[in-house]
């Protein structure tokens, strides 16, 4: 797959992002509020910039940003540091939540990748009830959500395992209805997302994780 242009890679950013004001967005005159979840990686640090350059010039939506932090790598606090700073640049709220991923691991007998899973899962759920979130965003494009559906399949979820990342999954919020997880950089590679945010200015931070072919 060939890398989109930057303004290619934005212009598919915004049909997603319509799509997603479509199906998810509100019917009421209140806009919707979305809960973003933020690493402080490229993709999430872009989509955040993406979503907040949006709201600022008037699509119908509010943000709830939140990072994660796993307690994995030394480093990692500057992730906390950089998505503070953006955060408070676009005055978009922000929560900060500790996981105990080492200790879920060794309890459960997961694998880090798994607990972390596990816990970020949870996590993200329980916050978009509290803070009356409609949908969860996430900075997932192309190359991540192939590499999960492969993941999935191997762990013997079989094709429906794909399906979320269509849209619709997650626990079940009030009124008996399901968050969606939307994923405004599907149709991007990691190429064009690294593009796109050097070209605006991004400062991110990478997870030395992510460079295991696993």
């Amino acid at each position: 797959m060939s890398s989109l242009s930057v303004p290619d890679a934005r212009a598919c950013f915004a049909r997603n992002l319509q799509s997603a004001l479509r199906a998810h967005g509100t019917r009421t005159a209140t806009a919707a509020h979305w809960l973003v979840a933020v690493s402080g990686g490229a993709d999430s640090l872009l989509l955040l910039e993406w979503l907040a350059t949006a709201s600022e010039h008037g699509s119908s939506f509010t943000l709830h940003a939140v990072h994660f932090e796993h307690g994995l790598q030394e480093d990692a606090a500057a992730a906390s540091a950089i998505v503070t700073a953006r955060c408070a640049m676009h005055k978009i709220p922000l929560t900060l939540l500790g996981l105990p991923v080492r200790c879920v691991s060794t309890g459960l007998h997961m694998t880090l990748e798994e607990a972390g899973h596990h816990l970020r899962r949870r996590a993200l759920d329980t916050l978009a009830r509290n803070v009356n979130a409609s949908a969860i965003l996430t900075g997932h494009q192309d190359g991540d959500l192939a590499e999960t559906f492969l993941l999935r399949l191997t762990r013997g979820h079989g094709p429906a395992g794909w399906a979320g990342h269509g849209g619709v999954h997650g626990d079940l919020h009030g009124g008996g209805q399901r968050i969606p997880r939307l994923h405004l950089l599907r149709g991007l590679n990691r190429a064009a997302v690294r593009s796109a945010a050097y070209a605006a200015g991004l400062t991110w931070w990478d997870d030395p994780m992510n460079a295991d072919p696993h």
